[in-house]
């Protein structure tokens, strides 16, 4: 994961205070730490993809926002969705 894609976010969010930002196609993996994605004033909520490569997305969410994640996934199933989603109750 190159540096330069790991700023985009921060400075994408400095430049123009948005409520919510959506990353798509992030390819984090549960190994990345999320400190290392932290965007000061935000919440960094993701969904990363685990049984193949690339996808993954991550929403960040301006302080106080207050949300309420829904996880639609299913816990007992071995698979993952046909399209990669992340929901939020803001």
């Amino acid at each position: 994961m190159s540096v330069n894609k790991c700023t985009q976010p921060y400075e994408a969010v400095n430049s123009c205070h948005p409520d919510i930002v959506c990353v798509t196609e992030t390819w984090f993996k549960a190994k990345h730490a999320d400190a290392l994605f932290t965007v000061p004033g935000y919440t960094c909520v993701r969904r990363d993809r685990s049984k193949r490569k690339g996808g993954g997305i991550c929403l960040y969410i301006r302080h106080p926002l207050q949300f309420v994640n829904i996880d639609v996934h299913d816990a007992n199933a071995n698979v993952e969705t046909p399209v990669g989603a992340s929901y939020v109750r803001i």
